[in-house]
């Protein structure tokens, strides 16, 4: 139970890196 809860926030925070890099390229364009 610990293991998939600690595996759901790493998918949030790994989400939440792609829209950052995202974010960052659209305003470089």
């Amino acid at each position: 139970m610990f293991l998939f809860r600690f595996l759901g926030i790493f998918l949030i925070i790994n989400n939440f890196h792609q829209v950052t890099a995202a974010s960052k390229k659209i305003k470089k364009i």
